[in-house]
């Protein structure tokens, strides 16, 4: 997943999006598999193991970061731009539904005291890119009932 996040800063640069699509993938499946994981951890024969709990959530934390550094990467790039490239919409709106999902999940309790500075502020950040984003390209929000936009 670092690797991948590496491949992707260098890619972004180059507007490569495929390779952040990619990676956005990636961290989907990461998503899917700390499901089972947080699943199978609550259902552990012989009760709660707090050694693999607190692992999981350091390994949760570390991966919710990584996550939201590379984010913000690529929507520094987008925010400098003056045009959108093609297919940025679609891209767009998934950032927009993973950065709320992170922000999330950092502001729930079990991490919110374990957040570095660098994540609070990199999610502030975020938040503005968003806001700059948004006021450059207005037609990103607007989404078709029923159809593709």
């Amino acid at each position: 997943m670092i690797s991948a996040a590496k491949e992707v800063s260098g890619a972004i640069a180059q507007e490569e999006f495929g390779i952040y699509a990619k990676f956005r993938g990636h961290c989907d499946d990461f998503d899917t598999l700390a499901i089972v994981i947080e699943y199978r951890l609550k259902n552990l024969r012989g009760g709660r193991d707090k050694a693999l709990e607190a692992q999981f959530e350091e390994l949760t934390l570390f991966m919710l970061s990584a996550t939201l550094q590379t984010s913000l990467h690529f929507l520094r790039i987008l925010a400098n731009r003056n045009e959108l490239p093609l297919g940025s919409k679609d891209i767009f709106l998934s950032e927009l539904r993973s950065l709320y999902r992170v922000k999330q999940l950092l502001e729930m309790d079990r991490f919110k005291n374990k957040i570095s500075s660098r994540a609070a502020k990199d999610i502030e950040t975020a938040e503005e890119i968003l806001g700059v984003i948004i006021e450059r390209a207005p037609s990103l929000l607007q989404l078709e009932v029923g159809g593709a936009a």
